[in-house]
């Protein structure tokens, strides 16, 4: 360890005394990143990541949601605390809690570059026995004006401070584009692998503190005796041609000049043909060779090795239709039409058997929306879905917005009002489960939803407030038997989340906080109070000899909550459920960190849990998962575009 800061540090000085060779970093001009929407149709412009601004921040679900439970080593399950974060989605059932470590097609970011583009970003941190480390290695180019293409590799894995925590999440995501003024097409294939030693959680959680972490005695002690491995496949394809005049919306974004050439007469309506095909594939094991440790209070059918397989697969296809008029009219409408054939297959080992059981639903949907945008501050959109036979028949969506921005001597703000109604029948795990220690048959009511919202940021003022109320029939959970089971009746959920950042002088303060209230705490126990600072004195130095920058930033972050029966972790499903047993929170989390940026490059030294030990050992946020104790972790970002 102490060979690899001393030679950072020299690399560190080194980039410094040729600070010549480097100046303030922009976002190349030439280069344009976009998002596909959750229905792998709509396009969103996004931000290429180059700021130093929480860096430091190497854990991705912190830097997505830096409020959350965790289970302390990278790369474990993880749930937000925000429950207006947290996903119920079928596809997602085996791997939702492992989401923002791998690639996942509605989150895939495609690109367009005059010039190849590569990122390396790698973290340490931790002594050999306990190693932390990360790996990402992004590059892309034109193969062409026209196509794009790129490959992503993500490496996540621990040794764990604790034992029989070691952890790995590998992620490969291939990706293309092809943007022309008439057709588009968007394309990647997504291969994630997890492996996990589970451990089930410390015995005695007043060992921690008292004894070297590595030796408080564990639930699934023996190494490598309970493992849990996750694999997912998905391959995506959305392509569409562009009917009448104008451009299509990609185009649009990579071309500043599209609006303005052949632009249609009259009302400019155009039309839009597409097809999205979607194929996911998943399996998870679980193999305990203890499984009378003690641990699990059934077994049912083999006392001496345990080994769950369970498999789904999915395979989609949509065929829609979308029509706008011209998008540079004071008043432009449009909708849009789609048909979806989703067909659905799950395989389970039956508990004493051996062969799968299986079943396989087509689901099919009718869905379509309808927007206007009256000028360029004010526009609405309106969505629905209903699926009318497989699984899913009967489940229905309405979803609405309405979008305010507002002028102000400081740049724009925007008001957003936002309701939805879903009927949405419970994931088909919940329903059908078999397994060595857990078999369950449910047959539960379909999940009705009514949420409304109000969000109104302020992007020149670091201002973010949200509002959310959600009213729930019929809500499902995991009891304290890790069983799933359904609240017969309505339970509601309010949140109130305010991000706000402060500068004084030199001195950067970001703070977010938020409040939570539910009359079903127990079954959908949340924190009152979550918070999230971060604190940092930020300079840059400027040597006029060379006249190279190096900006720095040196400070804290922080955080916590109110206490709470936060959740439990059950190893053999994957899933967190409640426990009575007792409150978790009331304890301060501190980092210190010291990032730098010169240019494209940019380093962060962290001292991760600076205050473990000195103000006690309450440092859980999951039942029997202790977060990490002190532990210094380094890391850099290169990027490259020439």
């Amino acid at each position: 360890m102490k060979k690899i800061v001393f030679s950072f540090c020299i690399l560190s000085l080194g980039a410094i005394a040729n600070a010549s060779c480097f100046l303030p970093d922009t976002v190349p001009e030439t280069m344009y990143t976009w998002q596909l929407d959750d229905d792998f149709y709509g396009i969103s412009p996004v931000d290429l990541d180059t700021m130093l601004k929480k860096f430091q921040v190497y854990k991705p679900n912190y830097y997505l949601n830096p409020l959350h439970s965790d289970m302390g080593n990278l790369a474990l399950a993880s749930l937000p605390d925000n429950y207006f974060k947290r996903i119920y989605d079928d596809k997602t059932f085996f791997f939702k809690h492992y989401l923002p470590f791998i690639h996942y097609p509605n989150k895939q970011t495609y690109f367009n570059t005059k010039k190849p583009f590569t990122e390396l970003k790698y973290t340490t941190g931790g002594q050999k026995r306990v190693l932390e480390q990360s790996l990402k290695i992004l590059h892309t180019q034109n193969i062409n004006e026209k196509l794009n293409a790129g490959i992503e590799y993500k490496l996540f894995g621990s040794e764990g401070q604790y034992a029989n925590q070691k952890s790995s999440v590998k992620a490969l995501a291939l990706f293309t584009s092809y943007t022309s003024d008439k057709y588009s097409l968007h394309a990647n294939f997504d291969i994630n692998n997890i492996l996990i030693n589970e451990n089930g959680g410390i015995i005695n959680d007043e060992d921690l503190g008292n004894m070297e972490t590595l030796d408080i005695p564990v639930n699934l002690g023996t190494i490598n005796s309970a493992v849990s491995s996750v694999k997912n496949k998905t391959f995506m394809l959305s392509h569409g041609i562009l009917l009448g005049g104008g451009k299509s919306d990609t185009s649009r974004i990579v071309d500043s000049t599209a609006v303005e050439i052949d632009k249609p007469k009259g009302l400019g309506l155009r039309g839009k043909l597409s097809h999205v095909m979607f194929f996911q594939k998943d399996a998870k094991k679980y193999i305990d060779k203890s499984p009378t440790s003690g641990f699990y209070r059934d077994i049912y059918s083999d006392s001496t090795n345990t080994i769950d397989s369970l498999y789904a697969r999915t395979l989609s296809n949509t065929l829609r239709f979308d029509f706008q008029s011209d998008p540079d009219r004071k008043i432009a409408f449009g909708g849009g039409v789609a048909a979806t054939i989703e067909i659905d297959k799950y395989s389970n080992l039956l508990a004493g058997d051996t062969i799968y059981h299986d079943d396989e639903y087509s689901n099919k949907s009718l869905s379509g929306y309808i927007f206007n945008d009256l000028g360029e501050k004010f526009n609405w959109r309106v969505k629905a879905r209903n699926y009318y036979s497989g699984y899913k028949a009967g489940d229905f969506l309405l979803d609405g917005s309405i979008n305010k921005s507002f002028s102000a001597k400081k740049g724009l703000s925007t008001l957003v009002l936002a309701g939805k109604f879903e009927s949405r029948r419970p994931a088909y795990w919940l329903n059908s489960y078999h397994s060595n220690n857990f078999v369950w048959e449910n047959d539960f009511d379909n999940v009705i939803e009514t949420n409304i919202s109000a969000r109104y940021f302020h992007q020149e003022r670091f201002l973010d407030v949200s509002f959310n109320y959600v009213l729930i029939d019929d809500y499902t959970y995991f009891d304290t038997l890790a069983h799933p089971a359904q609240i017969n009746g309505l339970a509601s959920i309010l949140s109130l989340y305010v991000s706000k950042e402060f500068h004084l002088g030199k001195f950067h303060f970001l703070n977010k906080v938020l409040f939570q209230q539910t009359d079903h705490q127990r079954e959908i126990p949340l924190p009152a109070i979550s918070v999230n600072n971060s604190t940092y004195f930020e300079h840059n130095l400027y040597f006029k000899l060379t006249g190279g920058h190096l900006l720095v930033q040196l400070g804290f972050d922080v955080y916590y909550n109110t206490p709470y029966n936060a959740m439990a972790y059950m190893p053999a499903s994957g899933q967190f459920y409640i426990q009575d047993e007792k409150e978790l929170g009331n304890y301060p989390y501190f980092d210190v960190f010291l990032n730098f940026k010169l240019k494209r490059t940019r380093f962060f030294f962290i001292f991760d849990h600076v205050n473990s030990g000195f103000t006690g050992n309450n440092y859980f946020s999951v039942l029997h998962y202790p977060l990490n104790q002190r532990t210094f972790k380094f890391g850099l970002s290169w990027t490259f575009y020439d």
